[in-house]
């Protein structure tokens, strides 16, 4: 029996914890297929904003549902803006909308990098694919201006996009943290001959070496 199945529980554990950490990171890798998010601008009475988009899942990493107010978006989706005012009847609804982002991380119809998106009467904004240059990993914030051209009314606010979703650094130092409590709990684990506990210490620290060298291109 290899020494890997004859792990106590509790070290089992740490493992598997471990792998499923890794292999999260992983799959945060930019091959997955490119999406169009459509954020949905709508306004709710005198002088709110509500926001939904579509799809409501997937994005970099989550597959839990979206929050169109802090949507986290991957390297090379697309991401595009409508507004909806004043009843139920688009062709009805005759506003302006305007999006203004602090940094560069989107690009127009001619995939130049932009800080403005516009679009009237319910129509959505061209371009919006990201910008290879982009800063990943942190939030950016962008405003968002409604004039709703039959009430008069103006609207205003402040969402945000994440772009790679949760900081891929932090997530390798979690690995890296239970990379550290390998050789400890190794040695601890009374249900193991000492040729055991070497050889689960070997495969343990190549494991850790596999994500400290995949580390390396973040820095």
């Amino acid at each position: 029996m290899s020494a890997q199945l004859r792990l106590s529980p509790n070290l089992k554990k740490l493992l598997t914890y471990a792998i499923a950490v890794a292999s999260f990171a992983i799959s945060l890798a930019p091959t997955a297929k490119a999406i169009t998010w459509t954020i949905t601008v709508t306004t709710v009475g005198k002088d709110q904003l509500s926001y939904s988009v579509d799809p409501k899942f997937g994005g970099c990493p989550f597959t839990d549902p979206q929050d169109a107010t802090y949507l986290h978006i991957c390297l090379g989706d697309t991401v595009q803006w409508q507004a909806r005012t004043t009843g139920a009847d688009t062709t009805k609804m005759f506003n302006k909308l305007l999006i203004l982002h602090e940094d560069f991380i989107l690009g127009d119809k001619d995939d130049d990098p932009s800080l403005a998106f516009q679009a009237v009467n319910t129509k959505l904004t061209e371009g919006g694919h990201t910008d290879k240059d982009a800063v990943l990993y942190r939030e950016h914030k962008y405003h968002v201006y409604v004039y709703d051209r039959v009430t008069k009314i103006k609207y205003h606010d402040d969402p945000k996009i994440i772009i790679g979703g949760a900081r891929l650094e932090d997530l390798f130092d979690d690995v890296q943290r239970f990379c550290a409590q390998f050789p400890k709990a190794i040695d601890q684990d009374m249900n193991i001959d000492d040729e055991a506990k070497k050889q689960a210490k070997k495969q343990a620290n190549e494991g850790c070496q596999q994500f400290q060298n995949l580390k390396k291109p973040l820095k």
